[in-house]
């Protein structure tokens, strides 16, 4: 009997055969399933305008996963650093598993969520006799994979760190209490969505569904502006140096008990670390046992999002409004409303940008309230008016993610359609993407500094409107290749979202503020007029550059 084939770095599996067998997975079928996954996955094809897939070599599954690691490690270093801070061991074990916590479940909501809750798999699979715990087996032990190396890039630098510090046994400590945390988030959101599936049917499934995910990680950045909000006199008042005594609130932070196992590496054996040792193994195992034991029954759930609905949008006043201000002629009209209802119906790309989206329009009133909050006069007030420059930090992933679509192949449509230049449809799209997520909330952000600024609040709402398109086509014409909307999410392109949200969010934030200082310090009409006017010939350049192309 010929031994199933597997990628050179998954053979390893095959000490676990007999485990498998006697879970009932048919273990031929596992690791055939996983090879043509990480295939399919390890390939970036993309539709032609013929409608033909554009054949791409496959990269091999080490090297992906390596590029995963390389990706992650960055955010992973930063987080990293925090280490440094003096404070006991305990505090900064808090604070580590605090921030892997919060990095790990985001990574997991908006980059794999996608691919935990693809419903295209069964029917393909178990027309071959492919049973449903078999096939939800290979899908978790491939998102598994890239979750894990994942979490391992995150955490190496922490952990290095700490096992430098405290002791090789506390760097290796913090490793398998990482690796712990991941299994148990992974398991808390499988259990999530199974709830959900359970309880809703139809379009009204995958609202809630993607209502719950989108809540959550916008939740969870909110939650990370934490400190912000309260203060630095607040803050000033609190202990930090966590004792080892039984405190009630340390049972409700989770993340926390994963605290234990590096505490006990450490030396620290006591009653609370013993305690927080158990909770996060013992029950990370139990509900792992429990998930294996309905692994079954998640497939055929997932079975609903495969429910369509015959309900046409509507086109609203707001859509009507900004194509007739976007576009110049019926064609790109066309481009634009293309675009704008495939924003409407792709859930997955909501999933992956609208958590960001929400940070970009969060973070700068957070840091603008802490400014007022703290400056003894309403001199820094004027800045308000400024900040909504800060949602171009969200204008990369939200291009990036143009390129993806569910139904990759429905863009072989433009075959047909006479002088359909590809630079005009990515225009109209890219248009049609500013005008639905960034527009509304600078028109917010300058109605919220009204009351600061005057009439000043408009001019600088004008000026930053011109100064956001200006980067967001530049950015489009720099990143966005090919048509939109005409490649399939892969499992390799998680890494990349993570370390352009990084990217994003520091080059962002510093040119954000280097405006948003410019326009306080001068705080004149004449600031305003300028760039508005230089920003919108930039813009009109690049909208014009793209009328020959």
């Amino acid at each position: 009997m010929n031994e199933p084939a597997l990628p050179k770095n998954l053979r390893w599996l095959r000490h676990w055969r007999k485990t498998l067998t006697r879970m009932g997975i048919n273990y031929a079928q596992f690791c055939l399933i996983i090879s043509t996954k990480l295939t399919l996955a390890n390939r970036s094809g993309r539709t032609s305008l013929t409608g033909q897939k554009r054949p791409r070599k496959a990269k091999r599954p080490a090297r992906t996963l390596l590029w995963t690691f390389l990706g992650n490690l960055l955010i992973g270093a930063l987080i990293g650093l925090m280490m440094f801070i003096p404070m006991v061991l305990f505090s900064r074990l808090a604070v580590l598993f605090g921030f892997l916590f919060l990095m790990f479940f985001l990574t997991m909501l908006t980059s794999y969520a996608g691919l935990l809750l693809d419903p295209r798999d069964r029917p393909i699979y178990t027309v071959r006799g492919v049973s449903d715990r078999t096939l939800n087996a290979a899908k978790l032990t491939i998102v598994g994979l890239f979750l894990l190396v994942t979490m391992a890039a995150l955490a190496l630098p922490a952990a290095i760190i700490l096992g430098v510090q405290f002791g090789v046994l506390v760097g290796f400590a913090v490793l398998i209490a990482a690796f712990v945390l991941a299994i148990f988030s992974l398991v808390i959101a499988l259990f999530m969505y199974m709830l959900v599936l359970h309880f809703f049917d139809g379009e009204k499934l995958k609202n809630i569904l993607n209502v719950v995910q989108i809540g959550m990680a916008i939740a969870l950045y909110a939650a990370s502006q934490l400190p912000n909000l309260l203060g630095p006199d607040v803050i000033s008042h609190m202990n930090f140096n966590l004792s080892l005594h039984f405190v009630w609130w340390e049972f409700i932070a989770v993340p926390m008990w994963f605290s234990g196992l590096p505490l006990l590496a450490h030396g620290d054996i006591g009653s609370l670390s013993l305690l927080f040792t158990f909770l996060s193994v013992a029950l990370t195992a139990g509900l792992f046992a429990l998930y294996l034991h309905n692994a079954g029954r998640f497939e055929q759930l997932l079975e609903k999002l495969d429910q369509s609905s015959d309900r046409v949008p509507k086109a609203g006043w707001w859509f009507k409004l900004t194509r007739r201000l976007a576009t110049r002629s019926r064609e790109t009209a066309a481009y634009y409303t293309l675009g704008w209802r495939q924003l409407q119906s792709q859930r997955d790309y909501k999933l992956r940008v609208y958590p960001q989206l929400a940070y970009a329009f969060i973070l700068p009133l957070v840091l603008v309230a802490s400014i007022m909050r703290d400056s003894a006069g309403n001199y820094l007030s004027h800045m308000v008016g400024y900040m909504a420059v800060c949602l171009i930090i969200a204008a990369p992933l939200a291009i990036l993610n143009l390129k993806f679509s569910t139904q990759p192949t429905a863009m072989a449509v433009f075959n047909y359609v006479p002088y359909g230049h590809q630079s005009r449809i990515r225009q109209s799209v890219i248009l049609a993407m500013y005008m639905r997520l960034f527009f509304p909330f600078i028109v917010i952000m300058a109605l919220l500094s009204l009351p600061f600024m005057g009439l000043h609040a408009v001019t600088a709402g004008l000026a930053s409107t011109a100064l956001t398109l200006a980067l967001t086509l530049a950015i489009g014409k720099i990143s966005l290749r090919g048509l939109p909307f005409d490649q399939e999410f892969a499992a390799n392109q998680a890494a990349t979202n993570g370390v352009l949200n990084t990217v994003a969010v520091l080059v962002g934030m510093l040119l954000a503020f280097a405006y948003a200082f410019a326009g306080t310090i001068l705080f004149s009409y004449w600031f305003d007029l300028v760039s508005l006017a230089v920003f919108s010939v930039v813009a009109g350049l690049l909208i014009r550059s793209n009328r020959f192309a």
